[in-house]
């Protein structure tokens, strides 16, 4: 109960950044080619912007555990009820907005202008897995290309780390 004040107006803040798209849609960045403005989300300075994978995966997951503890409170079950379905309407657009046909793994962002951003940012494909917003055909068959693309790269195993990146 103490929580709750809290973990509604979050919950507000996520659900106010939905758009017609069903995923979390950054209003101030574009994301297009150009525009040189800093991130939606907490990485570096690549300019993300418009639809971000790392976010909308973050949201899920965020909107998944809210869900849970409103469940626990009698007075906010509708409030449990709207996060699951939010989540789960997430989960149903991110591969069409955010799956690279061309290369089986999740692209970062797709800029308002429609263009689909990917340079193998392993960081935004391990959350996307982890948290489930692929099935798992589509899951494997990312990390088979992430791990060729990597291995193409000259790098044949993490034992120096992983880079962020794996297409300049």
């Amino acid at each position: 109960r103490q929580i709750e004040p809290g973990l509604s107006a979050a919950v507000d803040r996520v659900l106010g950044q939905i758009g017609d798209e069903g995923l979390l849609v950054c209003k101030d960045l574009s994301g297009n080619l150009g525009s040189y403005r800093w991130s939606s989300n907490s990485m570096d300075v690549v300019g993300f912007g418009h639809i971000d994978g790392y976010v909308n995966a973050w949201a899920y997951r965020a909107l998944r555990n809210a869900a849970a503890l409103f469940e626990d409170l009698p007075s906010s079950r509708n409030r449990a009820g709207q996060c699951r379905e939010a989540a789960a309407r997430l989960r149903e657009h991110y591969a069409a907005a955010l799956l690279n046909p061309a290369t089986g793994w999740v692209a970062g962002w797709r800029s308002r202008d429609g263009q689909l951003h990917d340079y193998g940012f392993t960081w935004v494909n391990g959350v996307a897995l982890a948290f489930g917003l692929l099935d798992a055909e589509a899951s494997r068959k990312a990390l088979v290309n992430l791990e060729r693309k990597r291995e193409d790269a000259g790098l044949p195993n993490a034992q120096l780390g992983i880079p962020c990146n794996l297409l300049p």
